[in-house]
């Protein structure tokens, strides 16, 4: 990095980007890229209460990296040459990342004077402003997850969150259950659903790349995406601090997309994933996933009874949508009985069961 004293009140910041030619030039051209983006934070500021603007030119066929530059924030391209006006807060939110690591950065509004020095105004400016934020679900294909998602809404309601909540429905989703949807918080949009090409005809992934209808919300600073069968425990606004993408992880470098923040453009601790049976497919009395071989790996009483904690507290209007139905019973007595049978260890397929679910079969 330069000496940033030595660069102060800039007004555009130009640079020759290498090209991609080998691994060695790709560690340049982010060498480049973050030079840049540092330069543009500490020397964006206001000026007698305005805004002023700063700019950065990227000379080079590969132009910038789009996960520092964003699209939307292309001012102007001709050949070589791009042209970029960007926004301050979000390129302050990426210098502040961890280079190289997996690993979540601390919030960049905890960073003051001793780090941005004369940016310490802009942090200020930025902590009054009120970014548009929401909670999205998507629902597509079949009303397997309405239930599911009225949890969710819940939970959310229940964490006293200020923020939005929006679901994304395609026309697999009848009337009567975007009503349900709809009482249970959800602000409803229609979408069309995307299938994915890697997978086959009527696999379970099948239009799973609907989740990318997310970044069409471009009403929204950010969003929060949280699949159906997850649960909020706590309130979760304060997350949206964080830049995107940040993502509950999965292994040492892959992430789950069941939870992660996005900046819509046209271009596990605090939240329960439910994987396997989902509660609302077994009895409220256990976890039906002990039942199963395969399942056990995804079974947890103390999960399972956070998520009828959250339908506890639902209007009873809103529980019909969670209705036990005599194929889900059927499915459940012949997984019990083939547990006791084996007599597994858990012994979970001894329980008495007392759902009230079964009296509305």
């Amino acid at each position: 990095m330069p000496e940033f004293e030595d660069y102060q009140d800039l007004d555009v910041v130009v640079a020759r980007v290498p090209c991609e030619e080998d691994g060695l030039r790709d560690v340049f051209r982010l060498q480049v890229n973050l030079v840049v983006a540092n330069l543009l934070v500490r020397s964006g500021r206001k000026r007698n209460g305005v805004d002023r603007p700063i700019f950065a030119v990227f000379i080079g066929s590969s132009g910038p990296m789009w996960e520092i530059f964003r699209c939307d924030d292309l001012f102007w391209h001709f050949g070589d040459y791009w042209v970029y006006k960007p926004q301050l807060r979000r390129i302050k939110q990426k210098v502040v990342m961890p280079v190289g690591s997996c690993q979540i950065s601390p919030p960049f509004a905890q960073f003051g004077e001793e780090l941005w020095g004369r940016q310490s105004d802009k942090s200020k400016n930025y902590s009054t402003q009120k970014p548009r934020e929401a909670y999205v679900t998507v629902l597509h294909s079949s009303e397997a997850y309405v239930c599911g998602a009225i949890a969710l809404a819940q939970s959310i309601i229940q964490s006293n969150s200020t923020k939005d909540l929006v679901l994304l429905a395609d026309d697999h989703i009848s009337p009567r259950s975007i009503d349900g949807l709809r009482s249970a918080g959800w602000k409803i949009k229609r979408i069309q659903r995307i299938r994915s090409p890697h997978s086959k005809k009527n696999a379970y992934n099948e239009w799973n790349y609907s989740k990318l209808r997310i970044w069409q919300l471009i009403e929204y600073d950010k969003v929060m995406f949280i699949d159906s069968d997850l649960i909020a425990t706590r309130n979760l606004d304060e997350f949206f601090i964080y830049p995107q993408i940040s993502a509950a992880g999965n292994d040492r470098h892959i992430f789950n997309s069941g939870l992660m923040l996005v900046e819509p453009s046209t271009y596990d601790r605090d939240t329960v994933h439910y994987l396997g049976l989902k509660p609302w497919m077994c009895y409220k009395d256990y976890d039906c996933n002990w039942d199963k071989v395969e399942g056990q790996q995804f079974a947890s009483d103390s999960a399972h009874e956070k998520w009828w904690h959250v339908y506890d507290k639902m209007p009873k209007k809103l529980r019909q949508y969670c209705s036990l139905t005599p194929k889900m019973d059927a499915r459940i007595r012949t997984y019990r009985q083939r547990a006791k049978n084996a007599s597994f260890p858990d012994g979970h397929w001894k329980i008495t069961v007392k759902d009230p679910r079964q009296n509305l079969l």
